[in-house]
């Protein structure tokens, strides 16, 4: 079967997937939210507002029409943020004939707890998802500097999203990681989009890592905002051990670690040197200023949105909020500073450890 990708979202994420799609050769048709939108795009082929260097690459086709996007494909890439995951959901469900869906939102719906592949699964409950996640900022994508990600889904549903997006030039080797850089790099010499694609069968495990390394980074950048990078790498620590039993747990794999989903792409948002939005949140947060004013400048912080569900997650799955994200839940909230109370945080996961 020749492969055709619709995706569902035209910001710098969607974008940069377009442009790894168009150089592996693959068809695609993309929706963008306006006319306005969609006349800056064909003219200039990139948007001012958000990535210039991020050109739409000509053998992508853009429309306004979901129906006309959707029509001949066999896989489904919405890049949409987490909030928006129902409603776009919803209006895929008319016009849904079996194709691949692969989400790429890291997030929990509010007043449902529920993950970004539950909520796509609530909507169409027949639907093949996929989710994609892993160490890459949108940039690095669309210039192809190498990017490293994991797809997560039933092997015959997963198979499809590697047949499109893995370059395969690269073989089946892992892209080199620079731990200097805290990034995978793309092989030298290399003319592909040095975008490589490791399958999953863990879909809770790569659900998980996403958006509580999210709030990990936000905490991260918090505890420096206050007091300094070395006792916001101790919290980092923490986050990682109280996400590795979380996501055991609920019976995701241990192994899910080592993919890009895990580790590396904890290592990218969370790091000292990290140019996350959530850790740049944190930080700014830690500093002082207000959640409302930091996005506002900014832009939406996944982590922060996925912490107001936070409460909802852990009440849908009968478990006890871990102390780590428990004290962020309470800073965030404003009912807590947190340097009274992020030691001892630390503390009580010590003591659960022993």
């Amino acid at each position: 079967m020749n492969n055709k990708v619709a995706i569902i979202g035209s910001g710098n994420y969607g974008i940069a997937l377009s442009r790894v799609l168009g150089k592996n050769g693959v068809p695609v048709s993309m929706l963008v939210r306006s006319d306005e939108k969609l006349d800056i795009l064909e003219r200039n082929r990139t948007d001012a507002n958000a990535q210039p260097t991020a050109r739409v690459l000509g053998n992508v086709t853009l429309l306004t029409d979901l129906e006309q996007v959707l029509d001949g494909s066999n896989i489904i890439l919405v890049t949409a943020p987490s909030k928006a995951t129902r409603s776009v959901m919803q209006s895929i469900k008319p016009h849904y004939k079996d194709q691949v869906i692969c989400l790429t939102a890291k997030g929990i719906e509010q007043g449902t707890g529920m993950l970004v592949p539950e909520v796509a699964r609530d909507e169409i409950q027949s639907a093949r998802i996929c989710l994609l996640s892993g160490a890459g900022y949108a940039i690095d994508i669309a210039n192809f500097t190498g990017t490293e990600v994991t797809v997560a889904g039933k092997p015959e549903s997963t198979a499809v999203l590697k047949d499109c997006l893995h370059d395969k030039a690269l073989g089946d080797a892992w892209l080199p990681f620079d731990e200097d850089k805290g990034k995978f790099i793309g092989r030298k010499g290399h003319d592909g989009s040095n975008f490589s694609v490791m399958e999953s069968t863990d879909m809770i495990g790569a659900s998980i890592y996403g958006p509580f390394k999210n709030m990990t980074a936000v905490m991260a950048g918090i505890i420096e905002g206050q007091t300094g990078k070395i006792e916001s790498s101790v919290v980092i620590g923490a986050g990682i051990a109280q996400i590795m039993e979380l996501i055991k747990t609920l019976g995701g794999e241990k192994e899910t670690f080592n993919q890009s989903c895990g580790f590396p792409d904890i290592f990218l948002t969370c790091g000292l040197n990290a140019a996350s939005r959530n850790r740049k949140f944190g930080l700014k947060v830690g500093q002082g200023e207000s959640p409302e004013a930091v996005m506002k400048e900014i832009g939406t912080v996944e982590g922060y949105e996925t912490l107001l569900a936070l409460e909802d997650f852990f009440r849908r799955n009968k478990l006890p909020m871990p102390s780590i994200f428990r004290v962020l839940h309470s800073v965030l909230s404003g009912h807590e500073r947190p340097v009274q109370n992020v030691f001892d945080a630390i503390t009580m996961v010590n003591r659960q450890s022993k």
